[in-house]
């Protein structure tokens, strides 16, 4: 029998997604141009475009090396697939 997880769905990849990364790769290209924090014109661009792509998922940045962060963390979820 299929694990079932809280909110529904058979397996975590079907509803949730972590993108994790040890280097920000705009963090450099940021400081370059002037922006001391490139989360505002580069990841909070992606997460818009995701939801704009894909209006059924939610997304969320959970961790910014901008901040602070020693990695940064994206948070990608998309509804249950319902079975026909």
């Amino acid at each position: 029998m299929p694990l079932t997880l809280p909110g529904g769905g058979n397996s975590i990849f079907e509803q949730l997604h972590h993108a994790i990364q040890k280097v920000c790769p705009y963090l450099d290209a940021g400081k370059e141009f002037g922006f001391d924090i490139p989360c505002h014109v580069i990841c909070e661009l992606d997460m818009e475009a995701s939801r704009r792509a894909f209006p059924e998922m939610k997304g969320e940045i959970l961790s910014r090396q901008a901040l602070g962060s020693p990695v940064r963390i994206f948070k990608y979820e998309r509804p249950e697939k319902k079975e026909l």
